[in-house]
């Protein structure tokens, strides 16, 4: 017999048991409960965001469940549904019941649901499964990817960042330009707001406002320093950018990596993602970690560089009628 019912922000124990939860299914990816609580914290009101806990008869966490409006591809009508069960638990129904009761709670809405939308890992093949005996399609295919940095070999590159900067282009961390220009932030999002409209998605990227964009820099994974900018004379062109893994000090992920298209095919981007290894070497990582849609330039780049695949996700949808 389980209980579903609304996650309690009040309640310590819904952390831990959401956290645990989360853990169990994705000892590889875990999170932590400091950073669902900056989630929590630091989300934007403006959309959807309603998360159930699932427990049994001896009232032990044992999944959860989500449907979210997507503040970052906003479409009216679009909610995100996802779960997630704890393997001792799984294949015994939960999945089906949370399904429905997020479905029912949608559908109670004054904005019907439209289009429903979830990710899932391509080695995860019993969710898989029910999503599409539940007519969900595959429309992306986002390429993660892994590379060692601890013995790197940059002679391939050796000359590269004389040849760009001898264009006029030139190199600088976050830190430096936040010590040079006081409007640090607005030229960032200047740079950023572009470059996001590039990467493919189902649906467009909604902007977000320069309010929501400062949240990152306040995020528990952030690191300042790790974030790297091409520059032609005082106009910011390009980024490459890393963040801490929630657990792991031996991981880093790649955040952002992206060129205006007007000094793209310049050796921009190769300059600047070699920078994030010689930092990852200093900073102690073994790692770096990175997504990419199948088909995006960024990923036959870092191909080349040498990143090598792991389990992709899989984006799926459902158009209602």
């Amino acid at each position: 017999m389980y209980t579903i019912r609304e996650f309690d922000y009040s309640a310590e124990s819904d952390y831990e048991g959401y956290v645990a939860v989360h853990n169990a299914e994705w000892p590889d990816d875990p999170t932590t409960i400091d950073l669902r609580k900056h989630r929590d914290s630091t989300r934007n009101p403006k959309f959807l965001y309603q998360c159930y806990m699932v427990e049994d008869a001896d009232k032990r966490i044992v999944a959860h469940g989500e449907t979210w409006e997507s503040s970052w591809s906003h479409v009216p009508g679009k909610y995100g549904v996802h779960f997630t069960v704890d393997p001792t638990f799984a294949n015994r129904g939960i999945e089906q019941k949370l399904y429905d009761h997020l479905l029912d709670f949608l559908n109670k809405r004054d904005l019907k649901p439209k289009i429903l939308h979830n990710y899932v890992r391509e080695d995860k093949s019993d969710c898989i499964r029910f999503w599409k005996e539940r007519g969900f399609k595959v429309v992306q295919r986002e390429n993660v990817s892994s590379l060692t940095v601890t013995d790197y070999d940059y002679s391939p590159y050796e000359g590269l960042e004389e040849r760009v900067t001898s264009t006029g282009i030139r190199f600088a961390t976050l830190p430096e330009l936040q010590a040079e220009d006081p409007d640090w932030m607005q030229k960032m999002y200047d740079l950023i707001l572009p470059i996001d409209q590039d990467i493919p998605e189902p649906d467009a990227p909604t902007p977000q406002g320069l309010e929501e964009f400062a949240k990152n820099f306040t995020h528990p994974l952030f690191l300042a320093d790790a974030n790297f900018f091409a520059l032609d004379g005082d106009q910011w062109v390009g980024l490459s950018v890393l963040w801490k893994d929630a657990v792991r000090t031996d991981k880093l992920h790649v955040g952002l990596t992206g060129v205006l298209r007007s000094h793209r095919r310049r050796g921009i981007a190769t300059a600047l993602k070699l920078q994030t290894f010689k930092y990852a070497q200093r900073y102690g990582a073994e790692t770096i970690e990175t997504e990419n849609e199948e088909n995006n330039p960024m990923y036959r780049l870092n191909v080349a560089l040498g990143f090598r695949p792991l389990p992709a996700w899989l984006s799926f949808r459902k158009e209602l009628e």
